[in-house]
């Protein structure tokens, strides 16, 4: 939801688009179609920059969308299918989970480009995460498998 606007952004995967509601008419205003990847899970605004940020699974990827066009403006490798996307405005990092146990960070080197820093192994199915800014702190949950107990990692942002 945009906090200078009035357009919220629902992601559809089954679709692979993007509705865009405004929040005045609390109607659909446009949809925006992803390309070049399906199954769009997640998803992040970075407002000041215009852009949109949607984690896609097939292939493993992120797809940036420019707010006032709908457009993708680029698109960048992660490492597997996603639940969790977020960004850190603050030191223009995303952090984005896998399912094939991989924690991405993500360097924005403008609006439109952006470069690997990291990619850290966490477990298998581990694709759920939660960034905390005050914190400066990434927590992946581990779900429970036959060979361990569930359990919560916990990695520190470095900048």
């Amino acid at each position: 939801m945009e906090a200078g606007g009035q357009r919220l952004f629902a992601n559809v995967p089954k679709a692979n688009q993007v509705v865009v509601i405004d929040r005045r008419k609390l109607a659909v205003s446009t949809t925006w179609p992803i390309t070049g990847a399906k199954e769009n899970y997640t998803m992040v605004l970075d407002e000041a920059h215009g852009r949109l940020l949607v984690g896609c699974r097939e292939p493993a990827c992120v797809v940036v969308i420019d707010i006032k066009t709908g457009r993708a403006t680029t698109t960048f490798p992660i490492g597997g299918d996603t639940d969790c996307i977020f960004y850190d405005g603050a030191h223009r990092r995303i952090y984005v989970t896998g399912a094939e146990g991989k924690l991405d960070v993500i360097e924005q080197v403008d609006a439109d480009h952006y470069r690997t820093l990291s990619q850290m192994n966490t477990a298998p199915i581990a694709r759920t995460c939660l960034f905390v800014p005050d914190l400066d702190k990434v927590f992946v949950a581990v779900p429970q498998q036959k060979d361990h107990e569930a359990e919560l990692r916990i990695y520190q942002a470095r900048h």
